[in-house]
């Protein structure tokens, strides 16, 4: 059922924050919240829900400027006003049951080119563009880029033959660990299940070398990095970064964080960027502090996932593992720091006042 919440003030709409993301998103709630409490308009939908609960209109213009709306019972949003997009988690575009399979795969990619498109080229700040995601998604390029940066990055192979694991894994001659290069979310039998990063026993490597599971697709494996202080989530905001420590207290977590949040210690670390005088922004270089940590890092770009590995003389150094989706940015409490400070419609300019109103397009 389609729900509404409003809350109006007499200052003027001027521009509206468009946050794209389904019903159930609470990272997206608690931005939202964080954007209206320093006055912002924000209106939210969910592209699942065109055409059946909201449609769209636009028409270009001899200056090549599209003018329309995206209109419907619980959201109005004039195209022209929208200066800035929050892209999360949207769900699939969805036609009306009782249409053929191959006219609904039709009318999807239809709605996915015509309002996708039409949203896309809208000029207005993303956090983050489609396109982006999509291109910092893919972890092989991932890697390259850290390593171009100064990172270190751990040894990495891609393959589906089971002979390469075996050279792989002697090496290394030290721990392994499979990762899923994909969000490793699965469903059998309905039952939506999750793949972890795994450790691989040298004893037992065998039996991950079945051609017949290897070969169904790519699979990635690394060197693990056991030696840590903690798995860091460094999150860019165009200039500005919000660093958090993710400790582990059991072994699996160690592995992989993901398998029991319930031991997870978050640390909130104070971030200094410094530029050395004739250095231009690829030169940067950032000093992270902590009652528990300090080292050096260049700067990350959307969402990444260091490891500060550590050294005989008790210090450490960053080693990139992963860039996940640029869409997260809560990871824990800190969220509170977005209720804080001022937040950014576009092109740097603070969004000040009293709160206006807030509309949502909920199934």
């Amino acid at each position: 059922m389609n729900r509404m919440r409003t809350e109006s003030r007499q200052a003027p709409v001027v521009s509206t924050i468009l946050v794209l993301t389904n019903e159930s998103d609470t990272t997206a709630s608690m931005v939202i919240e964080a954007l209206v409490n320093h006055g912002a308009v924000v209106a939210q939908v969910d592209t699942g829900d065109f055409p059946q609960r909201w449609t769209v209109t636009g028409r270009i213009d001899s200056a090549g400027a599209w003018r329309g709306a995206l209109v419907g019972p619980d959201v109005q949003v004039d195209l022209e006003s929208v200066t800035a997009i929050y892209y999360r988690r949207p769900s699939r575009y969805r036609v009306a049951a009782g249409v053929s399979p191959a006219d609904r795969r039709f009318a999807e990619a239809e709605a996915h080119h015509g309002v996708g498109g039409l949203l896309s080229c809208l000029p207005c700040r993303w956090v983050s563009h489609p396109a982006r995601i999509a291109d910092a998604s893919a972890k092989p390029g991932q890697l390259r880029l850290a390593a171009a940066c100064g990172l270190r990055v751990p040894e990495t192979l891609i393959t589906s033959l089971p002979e390469q694991v075996r050279e792989f894994v002697t090496e290394i001659d030290g721990p392994v660990v499979y990762k899923p290069m994909s969000p490793g979310a699965l469903r059998a039998s309905n039952t939506p299940r999750a793949v972890y990063a795994t450790l691989l026993d040298p004893a037992t490597v065998e039996e991950w070398l079945d051609p017949e599971a290897l070969g169904v697709t790519a699979n990635q494996f690394q060197r693990y990095i056991g030696d840590k202080d903690a798995d860091l989530r460094v999150t860019a905001v165009g200039e500005r970064l919000f660093p958090v420590a993710i400790r582990a207290r059991t072994p699996a977590a160690r592995v992989g964080w993901r398998r029991d949040y319930d031991s997870l210690d978050y640390e909130v670390l104070r971030c200094l960027m410094m530029s050395p005088p004739g250095c231009g922004p690829t030169s940067r270089r950032l000093v992270w502090r902590s009652p528990r940590l300090t080292w050096f890092g260049p700067p990350p770009a959307s969402t990444t996932s260091w490891r500060p590995t550590r050294t005989a003389s008790g210090g450490g150094s960053p080693m990139s593992l992963t860039s996940p989706s640029p869409r997260r940015w809560l990871t824990c409490s800190w969220a509170g720091s977005l209720r804080d400070d001022h937040s950014t419609a576009r092109d740097g300019h603070r969004v000040a006042g009293p709160r206006h109103n807030v509309s949502r397009n909920r199934r």
